[in-house]
């Protein structure tokens, strides 16, 4: 127990749930502010689980660098478990922000892009470190909100209805990969790591 307390106060846990909850606010007041405009909701599909993504990314930054390794406890559960449960309650917490709009797949919409978003910002922090995880899911997120909404190309999966089976496919193959790329190897941008 002590080691799972140890290990969410080293990757700055707390602070991680209070910025997904201001994100959730935040598109809260959004969507309040621009009561059932399509252009609005769209904008929230994208921007809300693109700021939690880049949270998720975030919280894989550890601090301890070489003593993570040499740690005899297998962490990969913990981090599983933390960067799970994350992306769960942020998907959660931003789809029950979008259910009351008349756009019925919103809420799927919402889930997958925070679980296809997280999963890209895993994935780029187990290749590029943690400190730089919110590239990837920024640059696909920027290029999405300003691509054509009449015919959305293949690549801007985050703007398709949420009953799209080909975004699904993407977002759940990134949060996979994401998921277990980021549980499995050890962190990148660690204090005292040298491939930092």
């Amino acid at each position: 127990m002590m080691l799972t307390v140890l290990y969410l106060r080293s990757r700055q846990a707390p602070m991680a749930v209070l910025a997904v909850a201001l994100v959730t606010v935040c598109s809260y007041v959004f969507l309040r502010w621009y009561d059932d405009e399509a252009e609005a909701l769209h904008v929230a599909l994208i921007l809300g689980p693109l700021a939690a993504a880049c949270v998720v990314g975030a919280g894989v930054h550890s601090p301890f660098g070489e003593v993570e390794r040499a740690t005899s406890f297998p962490l990969a559960r913990l981090r599983s478990a933390h960067l799970g449960g994350l992306l769960v309650g942020g998907a959660v917490a931003l789809a029950i922000v979008v259910a009351r709009w008349q756009e019925q797949d919103a809420p799927l919409a919402m889930a997958r892009n925070v679980a296809g978003l997280g999963g890209l910002a895993l994935l780029a922090a187990s290749i590029v470190g943690a400190r730089l995880s919110w590239v990837a899911p920024m640059v696909l997120g920027m290029a999405t909100l300003f691509a054509p909404v009449a015919a959305t190309p293949w690549w801007a999966w985050p703007a398709m209805s949420g009953g799209r089976d080909a975004a699904w496919v993407v977002a759940i193959v990134l949060l996979l990969v994401g998921l277990s790329l980021a549980a499995s190897t050890r962190t990148r941008g660690a204090v005292g790591d040298p491939s930092a």
